[in-house]
């Protein structure tokens, strides 16, 4: 049967140069080749922007129980934001230079960024169950990994709450590389 392919995603998604998607999506898995490709990947996204890019799509009816979606989610520490008609896509908030030192000692936080990331996940993968679509999330690092931000994440509440989402989480390019 022939689908449509749709990729979500920061640069490992969509960039200058050949990416995962630019692969799959010519021929996923050699089983099925897509009739369409749409990458709505965008280099220093987060997982905020990709969940808002999956929301407009599905509500705009373009994803069909035919379709197949892969979803390549970010690190936790990233903060987009749409400001004054643009989105504002830094990448990793603690190197990046449009947010200054004082509104990140003010307004950031680890597990909070925990928090939303893993409700717009699970957000995400009920809004494609119920469509009935095949869907696949990967990960540009995984997010269950204490050395990423040396902290005790596993100790975070939230991470219990979401075991089983991170459980079926697919491959991460940390670990595959």
């Amino acid at each position: 049967m022939n689908s449509n392919f749709f990729a979500y995603g920061c640069s490992f998604t969509n960039y200058d140069w050949t990416t995962w998607a630019d692969i799959i999506g010519s021929c996923f898995y050699k089983q099925e080749v897509p009739k369409k490709q749409f990458n709505y990947g965008e280099p220093g996204s987060g997982n905020l922007y990709s969940y808002i890019k999956l929301m407009e799509t599905l509500s705009k009816g373009l994803i069909t129980s035919n379709d197949i979606v892969v979803i390549c989610w970010t690190n936790v520490r990233r903060e987009d934001r749409f400001i004054k008609g643009r989105w504002e896509l830094r990448g990793n908030i603690f190197s990046q230079n449009f947010y200054p030192k004082e509104f990140i000692e003010k307004y950031v936080d680890v597990e909070g960024f925990y928090i939303k990331d893993l409700a717009l996940i699970y957000g995400a993968k009920l809004a494609l169950e119920k469509i009935g679509c095949k869907y696949y999330f990967i990960s540009m690092v995984p997010f269950a990994s204490p050395e990423q931000y040396f902290l005790k994440i596993s100790e975070y509440p939230i991470m219990k709450t979401y075991s089983t989402l991170l459980a079926q989480m697919g491959p991460n390019f940390y670990d595959v590389s």
